[in-house]
């Protein structure tokens, strides 16, 4: 039924520093302004939601998961995803984010803290402006349109991430 997927993710999603209030505001933009690039998408959000309301003004076609236990699904729901958005008012390092660039997605975040180790702006994802909503569905838009390829995306983190990629950068330190 849907073409392209958005993932929204955290332990606890309406914990204020996950900033779900601009991605719901992002998709609201994206949703009133009948964007081509937006056709047949949904947001999913997984995690734990206290308030369920919470999503009740999401105007954007969506579907809330619960909290994802099982590696095999979280996988599944990544590899499916086109974009993997995140709203935190600051990371020390995404997680969420890493996982679905891992998978393929394309990362659009704010660059508060850890997420600008992570994504190249407009070449391997979107840093929006922070606490823009408005940046952050131009991001949206500009992920879908983007067309990277999946495998480079799961290359990046690799180099960046791999255990032993990140051992050979700390004994490099240590030898200088």
């Amino acid at each position: 039924k849907y073409k392209r997927v958005i993932a929204f993710g955290a332990a606890k999603l309406d914990d204020p520093v996950k900033g779900i209030s601009y991605a719901i505001e992002a998709l609201n933009y994206l949703h009133d302004e009948g964007s081509e690039d937006i056709e047949g998408a949904v947001a999913v959000f997984f995690g734990q939601l206290v308030d369920p309301n919470l999503l009740g003004e999401l105007r954007f076609p969506h579907i809330a998961c619960g909290t994802i236990t099982s590696q095999e699904e979280l996988h599944n729901l990544l590899v499916h995803s086109d974009v993997i958005l995140s709203t935190s008012m600051y990371e020390t390092l995404g997680g969420t984010l890493i996982e679905g660039m891992s998978s393929g997605a394309v990362p659009v975040s704010f660059g508060e803290g850890g997420q600008v180790d992570i994504i190249d702006h407009k070449e391997t994802g979107y840093i929006a402006e922070y606490c823009n909503s408005r940046d952050v569905a131009e991001g949206i838009k500009w992920a879908l349109r983007a067309g990277i390829d999946r495998r480079r995306q799961h290359a990046v983190v690799s180099e960046r991430f791999d255990a032993v990629a990140i051992a050979k950068r700390y004994l490099e330190l240590v030898e200088d």
